[in-house]
């Protein structure tokens, strides 16, 4: 493990934006970073940076830690360069004859497809950790051996590069579909069986009056033990 995340929290304002339980990235591991915008997804690489702290937990580090960030480029050298050019140079300066945890935030922005491709040999290459934000998925699923999903504030970490992450979410869903179609199924059965509970109980006769005293006795007795046993089944049902 080169890379653990334990109990972190980060919040903006009262709003929530990251909550991670536990987290641990392991040597050599290509993780693709994906979710919504707004999700979350650079904050938490400013975390594992360190360029932000969060509100909460702790972070370990048993790496160096390589960080070029979606709008990085080289200082005012080269002027003339295009900003594709610009993010080639930012980037092989940043991996070049270094190693550790490499984070990256958008590395095909501002790059033709020729940029992308020759990013992604160099990532290819590269011998270390990687954790990459990036909405190119031919460069997730080329490059990567897991993905972080962050929804709501919450991580998820998935085995596989990006068309095996979206296999196994579809799977999920669909199984998440049929459980909540078993619960409402039983939920719909516990309700009638509370109706029936219910009026069974209400239905139960009152003492007849022609019975004598000792009979009446013993016949409410057993009314009352069986209404208490009614009204047991009803809560349990409810409950």
């Amino acid at each position: 493990m080169v890379l653990e995340l334990k109990h972190i929290s980060k919040y903006y304002g009262d709003k929530k934006i990251l909550e991670i339980e536990n987290l641990k990235i392991y040597e050599n591991e290509k993780i693709g970073i994906v979710g919504q915008n707004g999700s979350g997804k650079t904050t938490l690489l400013n975390i594992i940076s360190g360029a932000l702290k969060p509100d909460t937990g702790e972070i370990v580090r048993k790496q160096k830690i390589l960080y070029l960030e979606q709008f990085e480029e080289t200082n005012n050298e080269n002027l003339n360069l295009s900003g594709g050019e610009k993010k080639k140079k930012a980037f092989n300066q940043k991996i070049l004859k270094q190693t550790g945890i490499l984070l990256i935030d958008e590395p095909s922005s501002n790059l033709d497809e020729n940029g992308i491709q020759y990013i992604k040999k160099e990532l290819k290459k590269y011998n270390g950790t990687i954790l990459i934000i990036s909405h190119y998925r031919s460069l997730l699923d080329e490059i990567c051996t897991g993905i972080i999903e962050i929804k709501d504030g919450k991580v998820k970490k998935y085995d596989g590069n990006y068309a095996s992450y979206k296999m196994q979410k579809e799977a999920e869903i669909k199984r998440q579909q049929f459980e909540y179609r078993q619960y409402i199924e039983e939920k719909n059965r516990l309700q009638k069986a509370i109706m029936i509970s219910k009026n069974t109980a209400k239905e139960i006769r009152k003492t007849p009056k022609r019975m004598g005293n000792s009979e009446a006795r013993l016949h409410k007795r057993g009314v009352e033990n069986v209404r208490e046993k009614l009204e047991g089944h009803t809560n349990a049902l409810k409950t």
